[in-house]
């Protein structure tokens, strides 16, 4: 029908059509509806006589048949349709998918049977190293993604599945972790020799920082807490320790104070720590324990990638048993660092490269995870040739 000011786009509307086919009538409703489908129905033919490549460029796919049957010799009986659909795969995802596309192919054809290649173009994707990509797929019917792990990847922008035989949805993972902004791993406060209360803060990295903000009030409830500065301390954006301090030059009052830390993001966001607190008192006098604010396991290793050997560094905010594991892409246990007491500070184990019959593993993407008994961190690392 016609485009209707009666039906926007957003509203689903049928309509009863009859078509006159040469063996009879069909009778069927249109429904129509807003889709979230970027580049919907694209089809091209496939020459059984020479199948070859076919382009879906505008969806940034390309196949290579080696080989396809259909239902007729018309080139026109034997198509493939795809769909990039604005849907991110969130869900569902195998073990060692970090992140993802925003969205996936929908790929489907009335050929009988068939060979083909898929070469996936992902220019512009943002997903980290080509040796962390992960080509995915979820079969009919079925709503987990699977890893499809025959592929190659061509060069930085490029990956190809290899030897394809059904069609389903299609998508890009990666296993290369997200970076976080800020690891803060202590914040505490202290009276310096003029009887004023000094904060000092260290963080393990830093990623899209623009500074830090000091607040204080007299109770725990950021709420009553003001501001002390005019501008921000400006981040250094570090991929290793930095420690900052802050004096509050402008309090003398004694009693109890509390202090929150803001770091502020590029993007515009903002994370609040704290609070911790000190007592002030006339002969300069504090109490004033130092205070981990993030309570969460640090895990991370150096250098990564590695061969054949890399340290494993771990910071525990408390004194615990915890193990360290080892899987490979596919989710399977190559290598145990069994449980022990560690204590509440980082800690340090040396890897190998090898499995625990003392085989050499191959180069790939691993993933790093450390268990307590309370919490779980993962970290993907990646082995060179």
């Amino acid at each position: 029908p016609p485009r209707s000011t009666l039906f926007p786009y957003t509203t689903l509307f049928r309509s009863d059509y009859v078509i006159q086919g040469l063996t009879g009538r069909y009778d069927f409703d249109l429904g129509i509806k807003a889709a979230d489908i970027e580049q919907n129905c694209i089809v091209r033919g496939v020459n059984l006589a020479d199948p070859g490549a076919v382009s879906f460029a505008q969806v940034g796919l390309e196949m290579d048949f080696a080989n396809a049957e259909g239902g007729g010799p018309d080139e026109a009986l034997n198509l493939i349709t795809v769909n990039r659909v604005k849907t991110p795969p969130v869900e569902n995802l195998p073990f060692l998918v970090q992140r993802t596309l925003p969205h996936y192919w929908q790929i489907s054809t009335n050929l009988n049977t068939f060979n083909t290649d898929i070469v996936f173009d992902l220019t512009g994707a943002n997903l980290g190293a080509p040796e962390s990509w992960i080509i995915m797929r979820r079969p009919v019917n079925s709503d987990w993604w699977l890893v499809y792990g025959n592929s190659t990847i061509i060069d930085g922008n490029t990956i190809r599945a290899n030897n394809v035989n059904e069609f389903s949805d299609w998508s890009i993972g990666s296993s290369e972790d997200i970076p976080l902004p800020l690891e803060l791993s202590s914040f505490s406060a202290n009276v310096n020799q003029s009887g004023l209360a000094t904060l000092v803060w260290t963080t393990q990295s830093e990623t899209g920082l623009v500074g830090y903000l000091i607040h204080r009030a007299d109770n725990a409830s950021f709420a009553d807490a003001a501001s002390l500065q005019n501008e921000l301390i400006a981040a250094q954006n570090s991929s290793g320790t930095s420690v900052y301090t802050y004096t509050d030059e402008n309090n003398e009052a004694c009693g109890e104070w509390f202090y929150w830390l803001e770091a502020y993001e590029m993007n515009g966001n903002s994370t609040l720590y704290g609070p911790i607190s000190i007592v002030l008192t006339q002969g300069g006098d504090s109490e004033s324990p130092e205070t981990p604010v993030d309570t969460r396991l640090i895990l991370k290793n150096y250098p990564n990638p590695f061969n054949p050997l890399t340290t494993i560094s771990f910071f525990l905010p408390m004194a615990t048993k915890a193990a360290v594991n080892i899987y490979n892409i596919k989710g399977e246990l190559v290598k145990q660092f069994p449980g022990k007491d560690y204590p509440a500070d980082w800690n340090h184990l040396i890897w190998d490269a090898t499995d625990d019959n003392g085989s050499r593993l191959s180069s790939g993407i691993y993933l790093l995870s450390l268990i307590t008994d309370s919490e779980v961190a993962t970290k993907k690392i990646s082995l060179t040739k």
